[in-house]
């Protein structure tokens, strides 16, 4: 009788802690947040003295390698970009010239990087930076001119714009062009959004105008890609308006060569702290957006491409990431770039760079990113600048 009532105390004790445990779990569950997390924010060493500066110029990633390109305060002198080669904790090695005049002057433009490579589309030329893949260097930007394509944007000369690439693991990858400051006109112009295959070469150096495809932006502003699980190149574009508070998306199809669908009001982007400037970039399932210093998070619905309520957990930045722009209603160049499972963006004076967490995030890399260049690079022991080949308008 005594081995039986012990028996009976045993299973019942038993069932306590087994009951304990699954609501211990189920509470960890539920008080997880869901989608991407950033680690803290960490810096790198100063890439420019207090002379010089990026903004509103861009920053960008190719392979292990950040570009951050930079001149005076005033006007448009020493125009370098600058670039560093991530370490395997993450931080970026010291800063050594990439390029030793990248021409550009004072007005704003974007790059686009895609898997080996970055353009850029100022004042209506379409434009390579021929990166070594070895050690990091740009040995020249280079014009891609067909003379069959007189006017490879439907005659618009852009300043101040916007573009996204478009991965796709089959057929065509594209870029998005998505519009700007149009230097013909002397206006904005969004009536215009043109698009082309990647990679650009000389023979292809065009971008088709999707005609009909108008984006209700005054002046577009920065803007991304959340690419859907899918094999090919679905997804959504999302951009904000820099003379509202308005983020719109538009739904890349699954046949990514079709028209894209219209133009949808996303709701509106957080409003941060001091001059509200700042970033927007796609990680995994998460919309991230930088508005000074405060960084905020969005859950992108994967069926529709609507936006949740934003989050404003993730860290913030130790300062605001914009310090100057050309003028309140004009777009800098996106200034951002991911490598591995680290996020980087260009401040004032230094990147700043986080950790990437999330369980299915390896995954979305291969998808995203393709085949990585080969790691680890050792920085470069000289930082000889490298010939500029030509001139570009």
């Amino acid at each position: 009788m005594t081995s039986i009532t012990r028996l009976i105390k045993t299973l019942v004790l038993v069932f306590i802690f087994i009951t304990l445990l699954m609501v211990s779990t189920r509470t960890v569950t539920q008080t997880q947040a869901p989608g991407v997390t950033l680690g803290p924010w960490q810096e790198t060493a100063n890439f420019a003295d207090d002379s010089h500066r990026s903004h509103p110029l861009p920053s960008f990633a190719v392979g292990p390698f950040y570009y951050v390109h930079a001149k005076t305060n005033q006007g448009a002198d020493d125009r370098i970009v600058y670039y560093a080669i991530q370490q395997v904790d993450g931080s970026l090695s010291p800063w050594s010239v990439a390029l030793s005049d990248h021409k550009g002057g004072p007005h704003g433009f974007t790059a686009v990087a895609t898997e080996n490579t970055a353009y850029h589309f100022r004042n209506g030329h379409i434009a390579q930076y021929v990166i070594d893949r070895l050690n990091g260097r740009i040995s020249e930007i280079k014009l891609l001119e067909n003379p069959e394509f007189r006017e490879p944007f439907s005659g618009n000369k852009y300043m101040w714009d916007t573009a996204v690439y478009i991965p796709s693991a089959t057929g065509n990858s594209y870029v998005y062009h998505l519009g700007g400051f149009n230097m013909t006109t002397h206006s904005y112009n969004v009536d215009d959004v043109h698009r082309t295959t990647t990679p650009i070469a000389q023979e292809n150096a065009y971008f088709q105008n999707l005609q009909g495809l108008i984006a209700p932006a005054t002046n577009p502003s920065k803007a991304a890609f959340y690419k859907k699980s899918t094999v090919g190149g679905e997804g959504y574009i999302y951009m904000g308006d820099r003379n509202s508070s308005k983020i719109y998306r538009t739904h890349i199809v699954k046949d990514i060569e079709g028209s894209p669908n219209p133009w949808i009001d996303s709701g509106n982007s957080p409003k941060g702290n001091g001059n509200g400037l700042g970033d927007i970039f796609v990680i995994h399932d998460s919309l991230f957006a930088i508005r000074g210093s405060k960084v905020f998070k969005a859950t992108i619905n994967p069926t529709d491409g609507s936006l949740s309520s934003w989050d404003d957990s993730p860290p913030d930045l130790p300062e605001a990431q914009i310090d100057v722009n050309w003028h309140s209603a004009n777009t800098e160049g996106a200034s951002y770039g991911l490598i591995g499972d680290y996020v980087y963006v260009t401040g004032p004076k230094k990147v700043y760079y986080s950790k990437i967490s999330s369980p299915n995030y390896k995954t979305f890399l291969v998808r995203i990113q393709g085949e990585q260049m080969s790691t680890p690079v050792t920085a470069p022991a000289s930082t000889q600048t490298p010939a500029m080949h030509g001139s570009l308008p």
